[in-house]
């Protein structure tokens, strides 16, 4: 019977995000990241009540310092290494893919950075660690390697989720699979740091650090690639 709530609240949660973009996007001028930040706390305050609706305690949800040796060891042995391998990758990126990600748009900058760097991981942990992988595992148990099968299974789900991003024109199909083993990597560092800390605190840390570097990196190139455009135009003009 849990599992079936869990996942009705789950769709139900995306369903209420969605139709409160949409509602947005009609009444106000905010685009893209602009219109993350005015739904942060919509989304902050959804999965709260999902929460409590499933009967998880604060503590269990992860709001508490946890362990904190175990997760600040999983921050700097994994979160900051693959954070900084991700964003160093941008580099790598052909030029005509860059130009095809939604992402990065220098003239939303600000929006960008404020909600990769500080929000992204407060909502989507809560929403996916606190709320999804702790209800999972009050009715799965086992693991695998250590890892719960609670954990994994969570983090499938949250990879398969941004296939959303397709469908909102964020980043193309190719773009999509060809993320997709690293997302699942990461997905699986989050989740494995909440299981063994206890805690939403780390898995956000990692979280920030990810998008943060990896849209910083994304700006700076996309900011390159249109000064370059700006020279070239200028130079047949």
């Amino acid at each position: 019977m849990r599992l079936v709530m869990v996942f009705l609240l789950l769709v139900l949660y995306h369903v209420l995000i969605r139709l409160l973009g949409k509602l947005i996007t009609r009444k106000t001028r905010l685009q893209d990241f602009q219109k993350l930040l005015f739904l942060t706390p919509f989304s902050i305050a959804i999965t709260s009540l999902f929460i409590y609706i499933t009967g998880l305690s604060l503590k269990e949800a992860g709001l508490t310092l946890g362990n904190p040796e175990k997760g600040f060891l999983m921050v700097l042995v994994l979160g900051l290494p693959i954070a900084v391998i991700s964003a160093i990758s941008i580099f790598f990126i052909s030029e005509s893919e860059i130009r095809k990600l939604r992402y990065g748009r220098p003239r939303t900058m600000v929006s960008q950075l404020l909600y990769v760097w500080i929000f992204v991981g407060i909502v989507e942990e809560l929403l996916y660690r606190g709320f999804l992988q702790v209800n999972l595992q009050k009715v799965i148990s086992g693991d695998f390697l250590t890892i719960s099968y609670a954990t994994i299974i969570s983090s499938i789900i949250f990879v398969v989720i941004h296939i959303g991003n397709i469908f909102l024109g964020g980043e193309t199909l190719r773009q999509f699979i060809a993320m997709l083993p690293g997302r699942l990597v990461v997905a699986l560092v989050l989740g494995y740091t909440f299981q063994i800390s206890e805690s939403l605190l780390y898995p956000i840390i990692i979280h920030n650090l990810i998008d943060g570097l990896n849209m910083s990196f994304l700006i700076y190139r996309k900011k390159k690639i249109f000064t370059n455009d700006l020279t070239s135009s200028g130079m047949n003009s």
